[in-house]
């Protein structure tokens, strides 16, 4: 059951993911569940169900709502130029009332990428019906709570800034594998917030202007029929620098900023502009003479 929460924790963790985050998401998508979660602690388990695991594990939301999990990772879509399904939210619930289509039609418009098993997730979904999310979040000091201590920097300053980086979650869904024979599926668990790379070569995916008048792309590309990722920019200048395959530009350096630290690496060269500030929209960076804002493309 504990892994059950593990799928879900992704998806709410990344609902909440940046300390302050102030996205401008989409009307119906709570900001504060953008992010990661990671489960501390299941309970009042009264069944279990492999199926949500799939639906609810590597879970992390965008500030739009988009959502990555490992029934559908956020990375094959990107490769394959296809948009990540999106949840809502209303009355304290995460809403996923498409969620089996939209990971069906993607999944075998992907087949060609995808892993094999994840045409079987898209089959086994279809036998989940009623699902309901339902969320609230609590304040987790600095130096933790009864059910997690925080194991890096990252998560000190996170706990002691946000008073959202907590989070309980109530599950709760019908599975029916021949249509006939139904279970009922209800859990809850405990969640704390965290920053990953998979969440932050996510929230990068796409195209960007920076204050400096230089375009910058980020974003998964396939090869050898898997996802990897790359990123490039156009100087202001008319220069052009693009990456090596696979290599992410984020990184997280103890006592730096709770976003972490973008480092591009063009030409046997990196810079390095800590993260200061996130939104939809916005990335507000700071290197050795001053700040820097890029914002992301309509």
């Amino acid at each position: 059951m504990k892994k059950v929460f593990a799928l879900l924790l992704c998806l709410s963790l990344v609902l909440s993911l940046s300390v302050g985050l102030t996205a401008s998401a989409e009307e119906g998508f709570d900001p504060n569940l953008a992010g990661v979660w990671v489960l501390d602690k299941a309970e009042d388990n009264d069944s279990d169900s492999e199926l949500l695991e799939h639906v609810f594990k590597d879970l992390f939301f965008l500030p739009d709502g988009s959502f990555s999990c490992a029934a559908l990772p956020f990375p094959y879509l990107a490769a394959m130029k296809q948009a990540a399904p999106k949840a809502e939210t209303a009355d304290g619930a995460i809403v996923l009332d498409a969620l089996a289509d939209s990971l069906t039609d993607a999944a075998y418009s992907l087949f060609s990428i995808l892993p094999e098993e994840n045409a079987e997730y898209a089959k086994e979904l279809k036998t989940i019906s009623e699902l309901r999310v339902t969320y609230e979040f609590f304040d987790i000091p600095e130096e933790g709570y009864a059910d997690y201590t925080p194991h890096n920097d990252l998560e000190k300053t996170l706990f002691k800034a946000d008073s959202k980086d907590g989070l309980k979650l109530h599950v709760s869904a019908i599975v029916s594998e021949d249509g006939l024979n139904r279970q009922a599926f209800e859990a809850s668990g405990s969640f704390h917030k965290t920053i990953n790379e998979e969440y932050m070569m996510a929230y990068l995916t796409g195209d960007w202007t920076d204050s400096s008048e230089n375009a910058w792309t980020f974003g998964y590309v396939q090869k050898d029929g898997e996802p990897v990722y790359q990123y490039s920019v156009w100087l202001a200048n008319g220069d052009y620098h693009e990456s090596d395959h696979g290599y992410g530009p984020w990184t997280h350096y103890a006592g730096d900023t709770v976003y972490g630290t973008l480092e591009p690496y063009f030409d046997g060269a990196s810079t390095q502009y800590k993260i200061t500030a996130l939104t939809a929209d916005t990335m507000t960076l700071r290197d050795g003479v001053g700040e820097i804002v890029m914002t992301r493309a309509e």
